[in-house]
């Protein structure tokens, strides 16, 4: 498979978001803070997810559900930040 194929097909985002969830898989393990990281892991998979409707060509509603998700798994990542940055100071 080529690397113009892999692109055309979407593919691409689906190793992109296996690479993601391994290193939820590694945080999860080795750090315990996989639900302060959850938020923007999540983040990141709906743009992803954002991309590959676009290439799919899955039409604007799509596209926008998954960047109207990732905005919101971003609010909540830095409310989390935000949260932590006042219980250290």
């Amino acid at each position: 498979m080529s690397f113009e194929t892999l692109f055309q097909s979407g593919d691409i985002t689906l190793i992109i978001l296996a690479v993601m969830a391994l290193e939820g898989l590694i945080l999860l393990r080795y750090l315990k803070r996989l639900p302060a990281m959850f938020a923007g892991l999540a983040a990141g998979a709906c743009l992803v997810m954002a991309l590959r409707a676009a290439i799919l060509q899955q039409g604007w509603a799509m596209i926008a559900i998954f960047l109207s998700l990732s905005f919101v798994f971003h609010l909540v990542e830095i409310r989390q930040w935000l949260h932590l940055a006042k219980k250290q100071a």
